[in-house]
């Protein structure tokens, strides 16, 4: 598959190297195994600076979407005011530093993505890694590609120039 060798020639600082996807019958189905680099010791942006108690969990697996909660507030990570104690915090907000050292990070990667004619369909807070203290990582990045190929339709980089409008 096409889209599959352009994810892997992919290169970036910011991004979980995809390396290999290959189907397997080894767990008594027809599965898909998407090969990516480990990175021991990383977590979730989701993990590490949001928390969502009321939110059920399925082994230790959020889902993205999820209903808004009863009590009105919205979740921590959608427009709007954040729920209170969904920041995780103990001292306040998070430095302007830090939050323009993720902001640079994730705009690098994303620019080469688009540059390479492609797009991240897994951009949230749980499908970014935090290495250390600042440093960034997205992962899970071509999977919708995979899932989501159709045959009959065009390449999507073939498609690039219709969604993109000229400024004038």
């Amino acid at each position: 598959m096409a889209v599959v060798d352009l994810w892997k020639k992919l290169q970036h600082s910011n991004l979980v190297h995809l390396r290999e996807v290959f189907t397997t019958k080894a767990f008594g189905d027809h599965s898909m195994v998407f090969v990516y680099d480990y990175h021991a010791g990383a977590d979730t942006l989701m993990n590490q600076y949001f928390s969502q108690p009321s939110v059920p969990t399925l082994n230790g697996f959020c889902p993205p979407i999820y209903p808004q909660p009863s009590n009105g507030l919205t979740r921590p990570f959608s427009h709007g005011k954040p729920a209170l104690g969904s920041l995780r915090q103990h001292a306040g907000l998070l430095p302007e530093s830090l939050i323009w050292a993720f902001v640079v990070q994730l705009s690098s990667v994303l620019r080469t993505i688009h540059a390479a004619g492609l797009a991240c369909r897994s951009f949230e807070p749980s499908k970014i890694l935090v290495m250390g203290k600042s440093r960034l990582r997205l992962n899970c990045c071509g999977i919708m590609d995979v899932l989501t190929f159709d045959s009959a339709v065009p390449s999507a980089k073939a498609l690039v120039p219709h969604y993109q409008v000229p400024l004038a």
